[in-house]
């Protein structure tokens, strides 16, 4: 697994030095003023109202919805019989090579949190948050090379196949892919076209690839319940708008040879014999390393985007701890209408053809969220916060098993998913003005 943010360590550690969102009031009245006064336009005195915002970096890491579906298995399938005498036979082990979920352990994704919003004079706040992660990536593959290069007696495992059918001839493959399995009745040396048809059937590489990202947004208002020396409790509730994309991606690279041109029977007559010559027939084949082009490269996707539109309501607790330290819990509930982009698509690299499906798809979908967080207020007007998330989200759309092997009836099961499951830490800062 890997995740294209090299810097990911660089956010953590400064996003442990900052935090966000500043509907973050403080609690108590001990707080002394900044000694010696900071030359910013900053203020505490949110009795008096005003604006506010705040950045913080988060880490998330969320449920990975890829089951167990075999991909390829090693070997080939002699397509209509020119190497066995019987079409459709396979040949090799048929040994497992390529899983769906081969892609390694979860991660943490890196994303940025980002808040502005105004307090009014009764305690009332209105802000906008938004949440983004960075596009997470989960990687594995096959090639030609078997484990301890276990490849049999006759290659045949170096070959990977995989039961993609019904496709059309633009997804045939290379006329010659090897010389190396004699043709049934075809003279020696001679190599026969169309053995292993298909860009599946006898490939060389194939790679898989999942990817994944989660974007919210909320429009949300904070009302005061009531609120001691050191406690403070609080409802919450807005509008939010919450985005699950996911997309499978497959990659088979299928590389041939080349088949040099045979030289044509001649005749001429001998000048000093007057005796007739032949020349001979040859045909040469000499192997194409990385004769990748488009036509020999099909790529498989599948994107699932869970587009959840909705209410939320809340309440949150907030507990002044002294010496500028504070902890608090929020809890929210969401009732969120799904609208589900699903597609899935065969096409080859050079983009000459493909086939695809489209369907639009609606749930409605439950959410939970919950988040802790311990506040720093180290001078006026600024507050600094670090915690821990979580969310549940139930009755989401999910492709557990991506793959739809049939090419001409695209339909890979895109089914509801019980619960995905989202935590991770944030830690930012924020300014009151």
């Amino acid at each position: 697994m890997r995740t294209r943010s090299g810097w990911l360590a660089f956010l953590l550690a400064a996003g442990m030095a900052l935090a966000p969102r500043i509907g973050w009031a403080q609690v108590g009245g001990d707080m002394p003023p900044a000694d010696p006064p900071m030359p910013l336009p900053l203020s505490n005195h949110l009795d008096r109202g005003g604006l506010f915002g705040a950045i913080e970096f988060i880490l998330l890491r969320q449920t990975r919805p890829i089951g167990h579906q075999l991909v390829a298995a090693r070997g080939a399938i002699d397509s209509d019989g020119q190497v066995t005498g019987r079409p459709g036979l396979f040949l090799g082990s048929g040994r497992p090579a390529l899983w769906t979920d081969d892609l390694g352990p979860l991660t943490y994704a890196p994303g940025i949190s980002a808040v502005i919003g105004y307090r009014f004079r009764n305690g009332f706040e209105m802000e906008v948050d938004w949440w983004h992660t960075f596009t997470a990536r989960y990687a594995g593959g096959a090639t030609l090379v078997p484990y301890n290069f276990l490849s049999g007696g006759d290659l045949a495992d170096t070959f990977l196949t995989a039961s993609v059918y019904n496709f059309t001839p633009e997804f045939g493959g290379p006329m010659f892919k090897t010389p190396s399995l004699p043709a049934v009745n075809a003279p020696a040396g001679l190599a026969v076209p169309g053995q292993f048809y298909g860009v599946w059937n006898a490939a060389d590489v194939m790679s898989i690839q999942f990817s994944q990202r989660f974007d919210q947004y909320d429009l949300m208002a904070r009302i005061p319940i009531f609120q001691t020396e050191s406690d403070r409790c609080y409802g919450l509730f807005g509008g939010r708008f919450a985005w699950i994309w996911e997309r499978f991606w497959w990659r088979t690279v299928d590389s041939g040879f080349k088949v040099d041109t045979p030289a044509f029977p001649t005749v001429r007559v001998d000048p000093f014999t007057g005796q007739i010559l032949r020349t001979g027939t040859t045909v040469s084949t000499s192997r194409l390393i990385g004769d990748n082009g488009g036509d020999n490269v099909a790529i498989y996707t599948n994107i699932v985007s869970n587009r959840m539109y909705g209410p939320f309501i809340g309440i949150g607790n907030e507990y002044y701890l002294g010496h500028g330290f504070s902890i608090s819990l929020d809890l929210k509930a969401a009732i969120l209408l799904d609208i589900v982009k699903e597609r899935a698509k065969y096409e080859r690299a050079d983009f000459a053809s493909e086939a695809k499906r489209s369907r639009t798809e609606y749930t409605v979908v439950p959410q939970l969220q919950a988040q802790l967080n311990i506040w720093w207020y180290p001078i006026e007007g600024v507050q600094v916060r670090a915690g821990y998330n979580v969310m549940g989200f139930f009755n989401t759309i999910e492709s557990e098993k991506p793959i739809a092997f049939n090419f001409g009836g695209l339909d890979p099961p895109w089914e509801h998913r019980f619960l995905r499951f989202f935590d991770g830490i944030n830690a930012g800062i924020g300014f009151i003005f």
